[in-house]
């Protein structure tokens, strides 16, 4: 499932460590804002991993886009948007 990640976290070190737990589910696009190409599992494993680092003075939204919805996504003067890797079975 594709899903975009946005975040507000005050704490530059929290931050940090936010960003550097979501650089291993997907690609940064904005300086708080990710995309992830992640099924069901990697997606709850990373969801637990986000709570342990966040605080109640945090924000964390999860944007669910439909394979449709993605292919509607338009950038301007950015990268495009994150690709799932092409997986080969030899």
């Amino acid at each position: 499932m594709f899903v975009v990640i946005a975040y507000d976290v005050g704490d530059d070190k929290r931050r940090n460590k936010l960003h550097k737990t979501l650089k291993s589910y997907g690609e940064p696009v904005e300086e708080s804002v990710f995309e992830a190409d992640v099924d069901f599992a990697q997606l709850r494993r990373m969801q637990k991993r986000i709570e342990k680092i966040i605080t109640s003075d945090d924000q964390v939204r999860y944007y669910f886009l439909c394979e449709e919805c993605r292919l509607k996504i338009e950038v301007l003067n950015g990268k495009p948007p994150t690709q799932t890797p092409r997986r080969m079975v030899i």
